[in-house]
Protein backbone atom coordinates (compact mmCIF):
# COMPACT_ATOMS: atom_id res chain seq x y z
CA UNK A 1 0.00 0.00 0.00
CA UNK A 2 2.88 2.48 0.98
CA UNK A 3 4.44 1.40 -1.96
CA UNK A 4 2.08 2.17 -4.43
CA UNK A 5 0.86 5.65 -2.62
CA UNK A 6 5.12 6.63 -2.96
CA UNK A 7 4.84 6.09 -7.26
CA UNK A 8 1.68 7.64 -7.33
CA UNK A 9 2.86 10.58 -5.65
CA UNK A 10 5.26 10.45 -8.39
CA UNK A 11 2.76 11.56 -11.01
CA UNK A 12 2.80 15.30 -9.69
CA UNK A 13 6.08 15.39 -7.51
CA UNK A 14 8.76 13.80 -9.89
CA UNK A 15 7.19 12.79 -13.08
CA UNK A 16 5.28 16.38 -13.69
CA UNK A 17 7.16 18.67 -11.65
CA UNK A 18 10.19 17.22 -11.46
CA UNK A 19 13.77 19.00 -10.08
CA UNK A 20 15.87 20.53 -13.08
CA UNK A 21 19.54 18.86 -11.43
CA UNK A 22 19.51 15.25 -10.43
CA UNK A 23 21.40 16.37 -7.22
CA UNK A 24 18.32 17.91 -5.90
CA UNK A 25 16.44 14.30 -6.03
CA UNK A 26 14.74 14.94 -3.13
CA UNK A 27 12.28 17.08 -4.97
CA UNK A 28 11.12 14.15 -6.15
CA UNK A 29 11.98 11.31 -3.45
CA UNK A 30 11.32 13.32 -0.60
CA UNK A 31 8.21 14.19 -1.75
CA UNK A 32 6.87 10.91 -2.63
CA UNK A 33 7.74 10.00 0.68
CA UNK A 34 6.10 12.57 2.47
CA UNK A 35 2.88 12.52 0.44
CA UNK A 36 2.83 8.44 1.16
CA UNK A 37 3.00 9.51 5.05
CA UNK A 38 0.13 12.33 4.20
CA UNK A 39 -2.10 9.51 2.73
CA UNK A 40 -1.21 6.74 5.68
CA UNK A 41 -2.24 9.63 8.02
CA UNK A 42 -5.34 10.41 5.83
CA UNK A 43 -6.26 6.85 5.75
CA UNK A 44 -5.30 5.49 9.63
CA UNK A 45 -4.82 8.98 11.86
CA UNK A 46 -2.16 10.61 13.59
CA UNK A 47 -0.61 7.92 15.01
CA UNK A 48 0.20 6.38 11.90
CA UNK A 49 2.20 9.71 10.96
CA UNK A 50 4.27 9.36 14.32
CA UNK A 51 4.99 6.34 13.90
CA UNK A 52 6.13 6.45 10.27
CA UNK A 53 7.85 9.55 10.62
CA UNK A 54 9.98 8.18 14.04
CA UNK A 55 10.97 5.34 12.10
CA UNK A 56 12.49 7.78 9.21
CA UNK A 57 14.12 9.26 11.35
CA UNK A 58 16.21 6.85 12.48
CA UNK A 59 17.10 5.70 9.18
CA UNK A 60 18.64 9.31 8.97
CA UNK A 61 20.57 9.29 11.78
CA UNK A 62 21.77 6.01 10.84
CA UNK A 63 22.66 7.34 7.56
CA UNK A 64 24.47 10.16 8.59
CA UNK A 65 26.47 8.05 11.31
CA UNK A 66 27.66 5.86 7.88
CA UNK A 67 28.07 8.70 5.51
CA UNK A 68 27.68 12.32 6.43
CA UNK A 69 26.88 14.03 3.65
CA UNK A 70 24.12 17.10 2.63
CA UNK A 71 20.79 16.08 1.03
CA UNK A 72 21.32 18.12 -2.13
CA UNK A 73 25.21 16.67 -2.80
CA UNK A 74 26.73 18.06 -6.17
CA UNK A 75 30.00 16.01 -5.57
CA UNK A 76 28.15 12.98 -6.67
CA UNK A 77 28.89 11.66 -10.24
CA UNK A 78 27.06 8.43 -10.20
CA UNK A 79 23.38 9.47 -9.60
CA UNK A 80 22.07 6.22 -8.80
CA UNK A 81 23.68 6.99 -5.15
CA UNK A 82 21.06 9.69 -5.08
CA UNK A 83 19.05 6.43 -3.85
CA UNK A 84 19.62 6.78 -0.23
CA UNK A 85 17.63 7.97 3.04
CA UNK A 86 19.08 12.00 2.32
CA UNK A 87 17.00 11.64 -0.74
CA UNK A 88 13.95 10.04 0.58
CA UNK A 89 13.57 9.89 4.67
CA UNK A 90 15.37 13.10 5.40
CA UNK A 91 13.70 14.94 2.04
CA UNK A 92 10.20 13.79 3.50
CA UNK A 93 11.80 15.30 7.01
CA UNK A 94 12.65 18.85 5.97
CA UNK A 95 8.30 18.87 4.27
CA UNK A 96 7.55 17.68 7.59
CA UNK A 97 9.71 20.43 9.21
CA UNK A 98 7.92 23.09 6.74
CA UNK A 99 4.61 22.29 7.37
CA UNK A 100 5.07 22.80 10.95
CA UNK A 101 6.88 25.93 10.74
CA UNK A 102 4.24 27.84 8.50
CA UNK A 103 1.00 25.87 9.39
CA UNK A 104 -1.29 23.62 7.81
CA UNK A 105 -3.34 26.43 5.90
CA UNK A 106 0.31 28.17 4.37
CA UNK A 107 1.81 24.35 3.89
CA UNK A 108 -0.88 23.73 1.36
CA UNK A 109 -1.10 26.49 -0.54
CA UNK A 110 2.68 26.54 -1.42
CA UNK A 111 2.57 22.91 -2.18
CA UNK A 112 0.15 23.62 -4.74
CA UNK A 113 1.40 27.19 -5.99
CA UNK A 114 4.80 24.85 -6.25
CA UNK A 115 3.12 22.17 -8.31
CA UNK A 116 0.80 24.58 -10.63
CA UNK A 117 4.57 26.67 -11.03
CA UNK A 118 6.51 24.02 -12.53
CA UNK A 119 4.06 21.17 -13.79
CA UNK A 120 5.57 19.60 -16.98
CA UNK A 121 8.48 21.72 -15.81
CA UNK A 122 11.67 21.26 -13.77
CA UNK A 123 12.53 22.92 -10.36
CA UNK A 124 15.54 23.69 -8.20
CA UNK A 125 15.48 23.59 -4.24
CA UNK A 126 15.48 27.10 -4.34
CA UNK A 127 12.25 27.83 -6.27
CA UNK A 128 10.76 25.94 -3.68
CA UNK A 129 12.31 27.81 -0.93
CA UNK A 130 10.70 31.05 -2.52
CA UNK A 131 7.52 29.96 -3.02
CA UNK A 132 7.66 29.33 0.76
CA UNK A 133 8.93 32.37 1.59
CA UNK A 134 6.41 34.66 -0.23
CA UNK A 135 3.30 32.91 1.37
CA UNK A 136 4.87 33.12 4.95
CA UNK A 137 6.68 35.99 4.46
CA UNK A 138 9.25 34.37 6.78
CA UNK A 139 13.51 34.28 5.09
CA UNK A 140 13.68 30.55 4.80
CA UNK A 141 17.87 30.83 4.14
CA UNK A 142 19.10 29.41 7.08
CA UNK A 143 16.26 26.78 7.17
CA UNK A 144 16.86 25.39 3.48
CA UNK A 145 20.57 25.95 4.20
CA UNK A 146 20.99 23.68 7.30
CA UNK A 147 18.76 20.87 6.44
CA UNK A 148 19.60 20.50 2.55
CA UNK A 149 23.06 21.99 2.34
CA UNK A 150 24.42 20.72 5.27
CA UNK A 151 25.59 17.20 6.44
CA UNK A 152 24.18 16.05 9.81
CA UNK A 153 21.93 16.87 12.66
CA UNK A 154 21.91 18.55 15.73
CA UNK A 155 23.26 15.71 18.26
CA UNK A 156 21.78 17.49 21.80
CA UNK A 157 23.15 17.13 25.55
CA UNK A 158 20.66 18.16 27.78
CA UNK A 159 21.51 18.56 31.57
CA UNK A 160 18.71 20.08 34.33
CA UNK A 161 18.29 20.23 38.02
CA UNK A 162 15.42 22.83 39.54
CA UNK A 163 15.74 24.03 43.43
CA UNK A 164 13.50 27.37 44.43
CA UNK A 165 10.65 26.91 41.65
CA UNK A 166 13.44 27.26 38.94
CA UNK A 167 13.89 24.63 36.28
CA UNK A 168 17.82 25.10 35.17
CA UNK A 169 18.00 23.44 31.76
CA UNK A 170 21.70 23.92 30.11
CA UNK A 171 21.74 22.85 26.54
CA UNK A 172 24.87 21.72 23.99
CA UNK A 173 24.68 21.20 20.57
CA UNK A 174 27.82 18.58 20.38
CA UNK A 175 28.01 18.30 16.38
CA UNK A 176 30.26 20.19 14.87
CA UNK A 177 27.87 22.32 12.40
CA UNK A 178 26.29 24.83 13.53
CA UNK A 179 21.82 24.35 13.65
CA UNK A 180 19.05 26.68 14.80
CA UNK A 181 16.02 25.29 15.36
CA UNK A 182 13.09 25.18 17.67
CA UNK A 183 13.30 22.78 20.37
CA UNK A 184 9.99 20.98 21.84
CA UNK A 185 10.49 20.24 25.50
CA UNK A 186 8.34 18.04 27.54
CA UNK A 187 7.77 18.25 31.43
CA UNK A 188 6.47 15.22 33.01
CA UNK A 189 5.18 15.65 36.35
CA UNK A 190 4.68 12.53 39.23
CA UNK A 191 1.27 12.97 38.78
CA UNK A 192 1.32 11.69 34.99
CA UNK A 193 0.45 14.85 33.30
CA UNK A 194 2.45 16.65 30.37
CA UNK A 195 3.27 20.30 29.90
CA UNK A 196 4.72 21.25 26.42
CA UNK A 197 7.50 23.96 26.19
CA UNK A 198 9.39 25.33 22.92
CA UNK A 199 12.93 26.69 22.86
CA UNK A 200 14.39 28.37 20.14
CA UNK A 201 17.94 26.66 20.25
CA UNK A 202 20.45 29.59 18.19
CA UNK A 203 24.05 29.05 20.42
CA UNK A 204 26.02 25.79 20.28
CA UNK A 205 25.61 26.18 24.27
CA UNK A 206 22.25 28.13 26.02
CA UNK A 207 20.93 27.71 29.33
CA UNK A 208 16.78 27.83 29.78
CA UNK A 209 15.45 28.71 33.22
CA UNK A 210 11.38 28.88 33.32
CA UNK A 211 9.72 29.24 36.68
CA UNK A 212 7.89 26.36 37.63
CA UNK A 213 5.17 25.47 40.77
CA UNK A 214 6.24 22.17 40.66
CA UNK A 215 8.90 19.71 39.65
CA UNK A 216 9.35 17.59 36.91
CA UNK A 217 10.23 14.34 37.16
CA UNK A 218 11.52 13.93 33.91
CA UNK A 219 12.30 15.92 30.66
CA UNK A 220 11.75 14.38 27.24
Amino acid sequence: EGLIAHEIAHQWFGNSASEANWHHAWLSEGFATYFTNLYMEHQYGSAKLQQLVQEQRKRVIAYSEEKKVPVVNPTIENYMELLNPNSYQKGGWVLHMLRKKVGDKLFWKSIQEYYQKFTLSNAYSSDLKEIFEKNSGLDLDQFFNQWLMQAGQPEILIEWSYEQNELNVHLTQTQKEDFNFDLEIDLLFSDGSKERRVISVNQKEQSWNPQLKREPVELI
